[in-house]
């Protein structure tokens, strides 16, 4: 109760957000999906979850079309190997894993920008030859 008191707006968005999941029975996503919650009191947490899903897959169409558009090859270049919650990892050839990890932060930003955004959205990356050191 502390927390909601002290973020300005938050305490109306939680009653409206629920309002909606109650009538007419699911909230919308960011890309238009109905989106139907489990449960009223997880209302704000399933739409802001979903949120960042639809962003990162988004992100993920924009990132494959701008590494095809340079001339890169997927299976070749560059192989998608996981999207996990704010990340997405990708399997890429020594010497493109620079440009490629450019264009994945561009791609998020990008991304941002096609849902309209208020904040901008920027990401970064890593390069290892595993999770652990990219994580």
């Amino acid at each position: 109760a502390t927390m909601i008191a002290g973020i300005p707006g938050l305490e109306i968005l939680i009653k409206k957000v629920k309002a909606r999941a109650k009538n007419p029975g699911y909230i919308k996503g960011l890309d238009g999906r109905r989106i139907i919650c489990r449960s009223l009191h997880a209302a704000l947490n399933t739409l802001l979850q979903s949120a960042g899903a639809i962003v990162m897959k988004k992100s993920l169409v924009i990132l494959d079309d701008s590494l095809i558009s340079a001339g890169l090859v997927p299976g070749t270049d560059y192989e998608f190997v996981g999207n996990i919650h704010d990340e997405f990892q990708i399997e890429v050839s020594d010497e493109h894993a620079e440009t490629i990890g450019k264009y994945a932060t561009e791609a998020i930003s990008t991304a941002g920008k096609f849902f309209e955004f208020r904040c901008p959205l920027a990401g970064s990356y890593a390069v290892g030859s595993n999770w652990s050191e990219t994580h």
